[in-house]
C-alpha cells in the first residue's frame, strides 16, 4: 500500500476526502486498518468553522493532526483500528482509512468490547474527569445541564453510582424526546424541572455541558447554597454573557473548569492517565451505551455529513463513521 484516504477540512464549512502517502511501519510503529471513527459534534463543528481561538491553537492540536486551524486541516480524535494480528486498538487520530502510529500511543481493546462502542472512549474519559473535578460530592444531589454526549455520559456514570435515573436539564424538546429512551436519564425542560428533578432542583453539584450562556445561567440560578458548578462546555471563539449580580456571590457558588488533557486535580496524586483509561474501558462495558451510536455514516459520505453538521442541520450525539471490515492484506 502506498496511499491512504483521509478527511480534510479545506475551508470553513467544507471538507473533502483526499489521498495521501501511507508510511510503511518500522520500529515501534504499526499499521492499522480503520474500522470506525467517532465524531465529536461540538468540537469538530467549531474546528470546521474556524472557531478555534488563536491563543489556544497550540494546545488544541490533537494527536496526528495535520495542517493548521487556518485551513486546510485534518482533525479528529477517536479512531478504532485493527492491526495485522487482528488486535483491535483505540488511538487518538483524525478520520482516515489506514494509519501508521506508534504502538505506545494506542490502547489495546478488550476482545469483549464491540469496536464501534470504543469510539466513545474520549467522551467517556472527559465525563469521568469532570466527575473527578467535582471532588467529594453526593451523586444523589447532582444534576446535569445539557443533553449532549458529555452530559449524557456524566449522567450515565452518576446513575451507576446511585442506581437511580439522573436528572438532566435540556432545552430542546426534540433532544428530550430522544433522551427518554435512555434508562439512566430523566430529561426535563428548564422551566419544568421543579420538584420533578431527581435529587433536588437546588442541586449541590451541577455539571454544565450545554455550551450556551442560557444553560450556564440556569445552573447558577438554580443551584443550592455553596453549590459547585462544573463547566465542561467549550465555547471556542464564542463569547457569552452571564448575570452574576444575583445570588452567585451571596450564596458563595463556585464555577469550576474541567478539561480532560490532565487528570483532575483532586485525583492527580492517586490516579494516572493509564489508570483513568482502565476505568474508562470498564465503564464502556455496558451494551445500553450502543443506543448513542447514531447515525452510521460511510466514510465516503463523510464530507456531506460534516457539511450539514457545520450548518447545524444534524442533531446527533455520537455519530459513527464506518470503514468496512479489515483485511490483513490491506496493511502490507
Amino acid at each position: 500500500m502506498t496511499s491512504a484516504k483521509a478527511y480534510w477540512i479545506d475551508e470553513a464549512g467544507r471538507g473533502e476526502i483526499r489521498a495521501e502517502p501511507f508510511t510503511v511501519p518500522s520500529g515501534n510503529n504499526l499499521a492499522l486498518k480503520t474500522l470506525f471513527t467517532g465524531i465529536s459534534p461540538g468540537t469538530e463543528r467549531l474546528v470546521g468553522l474556524g472557531r478555534v481561538p488563536t491563543p489556544l491553537r497550540d494546545t488544541m492540536r490533537c494527536a496526528h493532526m495535520a495542517g493548521s486551524f487556518d485551513f486546510p486541516v485534518k482533525y479528529g480524535y477517536s479512531l478504532v483500528g485493527q492491526d495485522q494480528q487482528g488486535q483491535r486498538r483505540f488511538v487518538m487520530h483524525p478520520h482516515q482509512d489506514h494509519i501508521c502510529v506508534n504502538s505506545e500511543r494506542t490502547i489495546v481493546l478488550p476482545a469483549t468490547l464491540p469496536p464501534e462502542r470504543a469510539i466513545l472512549f474520549p467522551a467517556m474519559e472527559t465525563a469521568l474527569n469532570g466527575i473527578w473535578d467535582a471532588d467529594t460530592f453526593t451523586p444523589e444531589q447532582a444534576v446535569v445541564v445539557g443533553g449532549g454526549l458529555i452530559g449524557v455520559l456524566i449522567a450515565f456514570q452518576l446513575t451507576q453510582r446511585t442506581g437511580k435515573p439522573t436528572g438532566l436539564i435540556e432545552a430542546s424538546a426534540e433532544r428530550r424526546q430522544f433522551l427518554e429512551q435512555l434508562p439512566w436519564l430523566k430529561p426535563l425542560a428548564p422551566e419544568d424541572a421543579g420538584n420533578n428533578c431527581p435529587g433536588s432542583t437546588r442541586a449541590q453539584t451541577l455539571f454544565h455541558c450545554s455550551s450556551s450562556a442560557a444553560g450556564l445561567q440556569w445552573a447558577i440560578d438554580n443551584s443550592a447554597f455553596e453549590a459547585s458548578i462544573i463547566e465542561l462546555s467549550w465555547y471556542g471563539t464564542q463569547k457569552i454573557t452571564l448575570d452574576l449580580g444575583g445570588h452567585f456571590h451571596q450564596q458563595r457558588k463556585r464555577l469550576i473548569s474541567s478539561q480532560v488533557s490532565e487528570v483532575a486535580a483532586p485525583k492527580r496524586s492517586t490516579e494516572s492517565r493509564e489508570s483513568r483509561a482502565r476505568e474508562v474501558l470498564s465503564l464502556l462495558d455496558d451494551q445500553t451505551l450502543d443506543q448513542l451510536l447514531y447515525p452510521r455514516i460511510q466514510f465516503n459520505d463523510l464530507p456531506d455529513f460534516m457539511a450539514a453538521l457545520y450548518r447545524q442541520q444534524q442533531n446527533v450525539l455520537a455519530p459513527v463513521v464506518e470503514y468496512g471490515p479489515a483485511d490483513s492484506e490491506e496493511l502490507l
